[in-house]
């Protein structure tokens, strides 16, 4: 059971916007911002006011088997999710600031409720020229149970689609062993084949030998 300190500190901004009259808060964080491939997945949770889970924590404390449990109960206690999506290539383009700031206009706008969102809290970066109060601050998940929530989602989402979508797509890269982050594993594997389409090829640039034809490349060279 956690203590009533562990408590206090999980909702201490809840419990300040709480009593200054918001109700509807919406905490919104990210996984797979410094990985080499997949996409940066962002989410936004909405939980009950006035509600207290001092079990939610940062996704990166928890065990696997603990964030799939602490997701369902998410999925089925909050009142709204919402989840945004930045792809390899718009992280290229954009650079992985602004990329990780699409995905979270992107959450947030999906993060449906009856009624508008009322405050926004941010884990880092905030979304400037929305129309909803909001603040940013490091290691937001540590006082904010509704970003602890969000980290959750969105890292549960994006290790499922890591080894159910691109495992299975690209099983050469062994997607279900480190869902795109930079391993001793992963890195080898680009050293050997290259980058393939699944990757941010921003990222991969110090892992990609000169002797490496890269998947997409020969992908293409046999459908001539």
């Amino acid at each position: 059971m956690a203590s009533a300190k562990n408590s206090a500190s999980t909702l201490k901004i809840e419990e300040k916007l709480w009593s200054e009259g918001y109700r509807f808060i919406g905490g919104v964080d990210e996984a797979g911002r410094g990985a080499l491939g997949g996409p940066l997945v962002a989410s936004c949770v909405v939980l009950p006011p006035f509600s207290s889970f001092p079990f939610l924590k940062d996704s990166k404390t928890l065990s696997p088997q603990k964030r799939e449990d602490l997701f369902s109960f998410i999925c089925e206690h909050a009142i709204a999710i919402g989840i945004g999506m930045a792809c390899e290539r718009l992280i290229d383009v954009l650079g992985i600031n602004a990329a990780n700031l699409y995905a979270f206009r992107e959450a947030i706008s999906r993060a449906t409720l009856s009624r508008p969102l009322e405050f926004l809290i941010f884990d880092w970066l905030e979304v400037k020229g929305i129309p909803i109060p909001s603040l940013a601050f490091p290691k937001a998940e540590d006082k904010s149970q509704s970003v602890a929530a969000a980290s959750i989602v969105a890292k549960v989402f994006r290790d499922r689609l890591m080894q159910e979508l691109y495992h299975n797509t690209f099983p050469e890269y062994r997607f279900c062993e480190h869902k795109g982050y930079a391993t001793k594993v992963h890195t080898q594997v680009i050293r050997k084949l290259g980058i393939a389409k699944c990757h941010r090829q921003s990222f991969c640039k110090n892992y990609e030998t000169k002797s490496a034809r890269p998947l997409w490349r020969r992908n293409s060279q046999q459908m001539d």
